[in-house]
């Protein structure tokens, strides 16, 4: 999926997409000339300044500055000419592959109306699993229930999961101490038992009350054709986070750890720390209402 920068709309991404191939095309039925070479230039020049403001740096590298895009602005001459009809009609089938899945992603978050995405980290998952189809996920956000809530798992959350199935220590769930291995297995499991199929949307039915309240589903993020993730894996949650602003009406990161919040919120990404039970057992500082020291000389 694209990273669509702030300010524009799925809408407008998918103009510059078409326009972007149906203009690639015109170049590769031009004439096969010395000026094709800045037909070529000039095409790419004007998707930088219109595609490029939409989407992405890494987006743009991957889409219309590629590397072959480099060589030919150094290289000229016939060479360049030669190869300039294969990049162009490698760009198209880009664009329209990327054009094509923003369209279904934005009809398929379109037709559930307001929608809050809701990421879980690593660490949500793990301690929420066993629940993850029966809590009550309007109240845990804050969300209104006449608002569709999308409970979203980020594929990097599903590989952490997979490398601490072999770990070694014990994490707390419910008061007591359990292997972390044995709750990733438990994790797996459960994500398994949801998508057993290829289909990655799964409608959760929670009774309510009011029969206008808007429903819950629950949705494994893959991760699109060529996408290259970040180093850290708390960064690539939410650099994946970050990819729904442009779809869904309200997205947060749903984490237990602080300093995981505190970046979401630097990158302007909201963030909901959920309390754990020895946080929430916590007694009060001691030092909150110490006695001030008294002076042994007094003052006059």
């Amino acid at each position: 999926m694209l990273s669509i920068r702030i300010g524009f709309t799925p809408p407008v991404v998918l103009d510059y997409l078409r326009n972007a191939s149906e203009t690639a095309r015109n170049v590769v039925n031009s004439s096969f000339d010395a000026d094709k070479i800045g037909r070529y230039l000039e095409w790419a020049a004007n998707q930088r300044r219109t595609l490029g403001s939409s989407i992405s740096s890494a987006d743009m590298d991957r889409l219309i500055t590629t590397r072959t895009y480099w060589a030919l602005v150094s290289a000229g001459g016939v060479t360049a000419i030669a190869l300039i009809d294969i990049e162009l009609q490698s760009c198209i089938a880009a664009l329209e592959t990327e054009e094509a899945e923003l369209r279904h992603a934005h009809e398929r978050w379109s037709r559930a109306g307001w929608t809050t995405a809701a990421v879980l980290d690593t660490n949500a998952l793990m301690t929420n699993h066993a629940t993850l189809l029966s809590s009550p996920w309007h109240d845990v956000i804050g969300e209104s229930e006449m608002r569709s809530v999308r409970i979203v798992i980020p594929m990097i959350v599903i590989d952490e999961l997979d490398t601490l199935k072999r770990s070694n220590g014990l994490m707390k769930i419910n008061g007591k101490d359990h292997p972390r291995r044995t709750v990733a297995r438990q994790a797996l499991r459960t994500v398994a038992g949801i998508f057993p199929t290829a289909d990655t949307v799964k409608a959760v039915n929670q009774s309510t009350e009011s029969p206008d309240a808007r429903p819950v589903t629950i949705e494994l993020m893959a991760d699109p054709p060529g996408h290259i993730r970040l180093e850290n894996p708390d960064a690539e949650i939410r650099d994946r986070a970050l990819t729904l602003a442009a779809h869904a009406n309200r997205v947060l990161l749903v984490t237990y750890d602080l300093g995981n919040q505190f970046a979401a919120g630097l990158s302007g990404l909201e963030a909901i720390r959920l309390i754990d039970e020895e946080d929430a057992a916590l007694p009060d500082d001691p030092l909150i209402a110490s006695p001030r020291r008294k002076s042994t000389r007094e003052i006059r």
